[in-house]
């Protein structure tokens, strides 16, 4: 029970960080929006250190690296189909790709879930799908490339899921710090070296990058454990349903409607919930 409930935990608190950078990153601040929060994620997964500890080991330093550039790759692949659209249809599609790499990396490690969590495992790609997706006949058909960007993301993200779980269990956050330092130092040179006006470096809200890249320390943090004490098919999964976080959150924040087929997504990801807690 204590792995479902970091798991579930993650999936909220990545949801919920996803939400709050969005907020941040409206009037095109993303790239600033992303620097704070990589910044922010470094400044708590070390201070977290200081009570979980961290053990920089060799197999530490070099998984820790190795998610720190899949992330990257996965971060570049997001912000490029989510760029050329339609996010409604490429943001669901991201998610479910991130479900089956990891999926696929358990079964091959020797896990064998029974049916009830094979079950749960199914359900959860639905649920993403219809959480994300938007009914409007304005939508259009993603091109090949947006395509191909959407899902080299989701297996990056899945990749990253991977590596986490295969770092030593004795390195505390080790790997997470290696992956925050990585990303915060392409991150912060991308920003210096592109051009832009100087008394325009910072985000427009930079409380809330902070708050975004917190949330998805948090967030990371939550996954690594769960990861070294449950099984990689399981945790993954449930982690991917962080769009059903920032969909709740977009209904009670700004009153955004909730239509029927979310609605259904949210009912399939409780459900999806229950059986892989019952598995």
């Amino acid at each position: 029970m204590l792995v479902l409930s970091l798991a579930v935990a993650s999936s909220v608190m990545y949801g919920s960080s996803d939400f709050v950078g969005g907020l941040a990153s409206r009037g095109g601040q993303a790239r600033r929006v992303a620097t704070v929060s990589a910044l922010a994620s470094l400044a708590v997964v070390s201070l977290a250190a200081l009570v979980a500890g961290a053990r920089f080991s060799t197999p530490a330093v070099v998984y820790g690296a190795a998610g720190g550039l899949v992330a990257l790759v996965s971060l570049v692949l997001l912000y490029r189909c989510l760029a050329l659209g339609p996010m409604s249809v490429l943001s669901p599609l991201t998610a479910s790709i991130s479900v089956l790499v990891p999926v696929a990396a358990g079964i091959v490690q020797g896990e064998r879930p029974g049916p009830l969590v094979i079950a749960g495992i199914v359900l959860v790609p639905v649920a993403v799908i219809l959480v994300s997706f938007l009914p409007d006949g304005r939508v259009g058909r993603p091109s090949p490339v947006a395509l191909l960007a959407a899902v080299g993301a989701g297996v990056a993200l899945g990749a990253d899921d991977v590596l986490l779980q295969r770092a030593p269990h004795d390195s505390g956050l080790a790997p997470l710090i290696v992956i925050d330092l990585v990303l915060s130092t392409v991150l912060v040179a991308v920003h210096v070296l592109l051009p832009g006006s100087p008394r325009a470096r910072l985000p427009r809200r930079p409380g809330l990058a902070a708050a975004a890249g917190a949330g998805t320390a948090l967030a990371t943090i939550a996954l690594l454990y769960a990861l070294r004490h449950g099984p990689l098919t399981v945790v993954s999964v449930i982690a991917a349903l962080y769009p059903v976080a920032t969909v709740l959150l977009a209904r009670l924040v700004l009153r955004e409607r909730l239509r029927p087929v979310r609605v259904a997504g949210l009912t399939v990801a409780l459900t999806a919930i229950t059986l892989l807690a019952l598995g």
